[in-house]
């Protein structure tokens, strides 16, 4: 099967798996749909967590961190990247992403968001969550005062 094809259509029942009826046009163009998420001011654009589905579904990491988690959308669809990904593969060569915020709301609700996703979410600094983790995939989405520490923190090759 092609690739482009495999993966968009993973990519579509992500999209359709969400059991989220209602649409919100996300660019003036309507070029891109997202699902409606409520309760955040500052959510990742629609261009980059399509991007970030694609970059997980073409470089298959092990261990993703992700800083700043948020409400949890992105991390869900980092999640379910890796769900998709995980399919046929054994228990010991699955994908998890591990995703941090600051603040103890955040955490819950993105914990919420990403349940029966391969998530793991931490109230913790990016950096801790990095040193500890050392992933071969990192979306750092923390504040913008953070991410030279957190950039500081990778191993070589993530």
């Amino acid at each position: 099967m092609d690739h482009f094809f495999e993966m968009t259509v993973g990519f579509n029942n992500f999209i359709q798996g969400l059991g989220i009826s209602k649409l919100a046009l996300c660019r003036e163009d309507k070029e891109y749909l997202v699902p409606v998420v409520r309760g955040s001011d500052v959510l990742t654009e629609v261009e980059v967590i399509v991007l970030l589905w694609s970059l997980i579904y073409a470089l298959k990491p092990k261990r993703v961190v992700e800083t700043g988690c948020n409400i949890g959308v992105t991390s869900m669809v980092i999640g379910s990247a890796l769900r998709y990904l995980n399919l046929g593969r054994s228990k010991d060569d699955k994908s998890v992403l591990y995703t941090c915020d600051v603040s103890s709301d955040s955490v819950a609700k993105a914990a919420k968001r990403c349940i029966g996703l391969p998530v793991v979410v931490e109230e913790c600094f990016g950096t801790s969550l990095i040193t500890k983790i050392k992933p071969d995939f990192a979306f750092l989405d923390s504040d913008y005062g953070a991410r030279l520490a957190e950039i500081d923190c990778l191993p070589l090759g993530c």
